[in-house]
């Protein structure tokens, strides 16, 4: 009776160590996926924040609301604004990539099915690409 029990205990602590190591391996991956996407942004960023200094080298003027500011905030407003916009864009087509997937049984269920025009032919309707 206690080998038993102590037998499921140990087998219990290996289900446990086995299971760290997935919860692990999971965070690892999630925690990189998120360090490529923050190195991205600090890249976009970066370009954004560029454009001001850009500007400034060409002669072109920047709308009369960054005229008023000093140039450094110019440059961190536009790093900001660049950072913004690809958070922005990461979401949507994540978002789109998600739905995608979520709906992609409902397609195939409602897909046209093919016409038998005769007993032995038969047409398959072409799809279209999407």
């Amino acid at each position: 009776m206690i080998e038993e029990i102590a037998g499921q205990i140990i087998q219990l602590i290996q289900l446990n160590n086995i299971l760290l190591f997935v919860v692990l391996f999971v965070f690892l991956i999630i925690a990189y996926k998120v360090f490529q996407c923050a190195v991205k942004a600090l890249i976009f960023g970066a370009i954004a924040a560029s454009f001001p200094v850009i500007a400034y080298f060409a002669g072109i003027q920047l709308p009369a609301i960054f005229v008023e500011m000093s140039f450094l905030s110019r440059i961190l407003w536009f790093g900001f604004f660049g950072i913004m916009a690809y958070i922005f864009y990461f979401l949507a087509t994540h978002s789109l990539r998600t739905m995608r997937f979520v709906l992609s049984p409902f397609k195939r269920m409602f897909k046209e099915k093919p016409k038998v025009v005769e007993k032995n032919k038969t047409i398959y309707v072409k799809e279209e690409d999407d």
